[in-house]
C-alpha cells in the first residue's frame, strides 16, 4: 500500500513539476524580451507616419508628397490605431509588440505543443535565440509577424488534429479527409453535397489559412515566401475535395484585405509597393 502510495503521489507530482517547469520557462522568456526591448531607428519611419496620419495628412513621410516610405502595411495600420487610443508610439509601439511576441509563443506552446517536454524544448528554444528576443519588440513589424506566423500553423495543423480527435486520437485515415472525385469525373464537377462535409471543412480550413496569409503578406511583402508553400498545398487538397472554382472563390475572398490594400497603394501612391529609397 505504501509503495502504491508513493507510485501515486509521484505519477501527480511530475506533471505539477513540469508545469512549473514550463511556466519558469515562459517567465525566463518574457522577462528576457521585456530586458532586452529597445525601438530601432527604422521604427520611427513608421511613427512620423502614423503621427501625419492621425493629425489628418494621410499614410506619408512628408506632408506634401505621397510615398509610402513604410514596408509594413498593417503592422502600421495596427500601431496607427493604438497610437489613435494611447498618443504616443515609443512606449505603445514596445507593449504592441510584447503583446503580439507574447500571443505568438501562447500559440505555439499551449495549442500546437502536444506534451509539457514540446513546450519546454520550445520554449528553450526561443529563450536562447538572441534574433527573437531581439525582435519581440523593436517597433518594428516582427512580432506580427511572429503572430501571424504562429496562426498560420494553428490553422494549418488544426484540420489534421481535428480529424486524429475525430479518430479517437489514432492515426487519420487520409482516404476519408481527403475525398477523391468519382473515377471518370474532375474534382470541380463533383457536387457539394456529393463531396460531403469533408470538402466543406477543407475549404474552410484553406480559407482560414488563405485569410491569415493575406494578412502577413499585408504585414510584410516578403513573408509571402514563408506562407506559400503549405498555402499552395492547402489549395490543391481543398480543390479536389470540393472543386477548383468553390476553392479558388474562397481564395479570393481571403485575399480581399491585400487586394484592398494594393488598389489603396496604387491610387493613393501612384505604385503597389513600397517606395523606401
Amino acid at each position: 500500500m505504501g509503495l502504491d502510495f508513493d507510485a501515486s503521489q509521484a505519477s501527480r507530482r511530475r506533471p505539477a513539476l513540469g508545469r512549473y517547469g514550463v511556466a519558469a520557462l515562459a517567465a525566463a522568456l518574457g522577462w528576457a524580451a521585456a530586458q532586452a526591448a529597445w525601438v530601432s531607428e527604422d521604427a520611427y519611419i513608421i511613427f512620423r507616419t502614423v503621427d501625419n496620419f492621425l493629425h489628418g495628412y494621410g499614410l506619408r513621410w512628408n506632408v506634401a508628397e505621397r510615398v509610402q516610405s513604410f514596408t509594413a502595411p498593417l503592422w502600421t495600420l495596427a500601431l496607427a490605431a493604438a497610437g489613435a487610443v494611447t498618443r504616443e508610439y515609443y512606449f505603445t509601439a514596445l507593449a504592441l509588440g510584447l503583446a503580439c511576441s507574447a500571443a505568438a509563443v501562447w500559440i505555439l506552446a499551449r495549442k500546437l505543443c502536444r506534451s509539457l517536454g514540446a513546450a519546454a524544448w520550445l520554449l528553450s528554444a526561443l529563450c536562447s535565440s538572441k534574433a527573437f528576443v531581439d525582435f519581440t519588440t523593436s517597433g518594428l513589424e516582427n512580432a506580427l509577424g511572429y503572430l501571424l506566423l504562429a496562426a498560420f500553423g494553428l490553422a494549418f495543423l488544426g484540420q489534421a488534429e481535428g480529424e486524429r480527435q475525430e479518430a479517437g486520437g489514432g492515426e487519420v485515415d487520409q482516404g476519408s479527409v481527403f475525398r477523391r472525385a468519382p473515377a471518370g469525373r474532375s474534382a470541380s464537377s463533383v457536387p457539394a453535397a456529393e463531396a460531403g462535409r469533408p470538402a466543406t471543412d477543407l475549404c474552410h480550413w484553406f480559407f482560414r489559412m488563405a485569410l491569415i496569409a493575406a494578412l502577413g503578406v499585408c504585414n510584410r511583402l516578403d513573408m509571402a515566401l514563408l506562407f506559400a508553400p503549405a498555402a499552395a498545398y492547402a489549395f490543391w487538397m481543398a480543390a479536389r475535395a470540393a472543386g477548383w472554382r468553390r476553392v479558388a472563390g474562397a481564395a479570393l475572398l481571403a485575399g480581399l484585405p491585400l487586394l484592398a490594400w494594393e488598389l489603396f497603394s496604387l491610387l493613393y501612391y501612384g505604385f503597389p509597393v513600397p517606395n523606401t529609397a
